[in-house]
């Protein structure tokens, strides 16, 4: 690429930049929610586990009420934390495609005024295009990994929290 044209493998360059900074914007959220999903997780767990073991004791002393209000609350919170890891999760494939595409389309159009000035054949246009396409899908690929792994970073961190503490 480089022997081809500097300003185009700058454009294939700063594909790869945003893709990184892409990760680095992402890469809070991500941790944040994986931290929150599996804290609910675990609350919902526990309080589906507790109401069902006390269920006779519940019945027993008429707070059924009570009991329903707080399973309730507890529903809806992990439905609200599994709908924002859902968001954010599901920004990122489409925020990656923007990316894709606007760099491709720069791409396209660097090559297109090389191809105009005269110094790249057609045929150096596509090439350069394709190969473009080429370098920014792994870019893209290891980005992603990327933010996967911060995800399951922020769960090992928790599971480091939870073994940390005293009972």
């Amino acid at each position: 690429l480089l022997y081809t044209n500097v300003g185009l493998t700058a454009a294939a360059a700063i594909v790869t930049a945003l893709h990184l900074s892409l990760s680095q914007v992402l890469k809070r959220p991500v941790r944040r929610v994986a931290r929150e999903a599996q804290d609910a997780h675990a609350e919902h767990s526990t309080t589906l586990y507790e109401s069902l073991l006390s269920i006779g004791v519940t019945k027993a002393f008429g707070s059924e009420r009570l009991e329903q209000t707080k399973l309730s609350t507890r529903i809806a919170r992990f439905t609200e934390v599994l709908w924002r890891e859902g968001r954010v999760r599901l920004s990122e494939a489409p925020a990656r495609t923007l990316v894709d595409s606007i760099g491709v389309a720069a791409l396209f159009l660097i090559a297109t005024v090389q191809l105009r000035a005269g110094r790249m054949t057609p045929e150096g246009l596509l090439m350069f295009v394709y190969i473009g396409r080429l370098i920014a899908t792994p870019a893209n690929q290891i980005a992603t990994s990327y933010v996967k792994l911060q995800a399951v970073s922020a769960s090992f961190h928790r599971i480091r929290e939870l073994f940390r503490e005293q009972p």
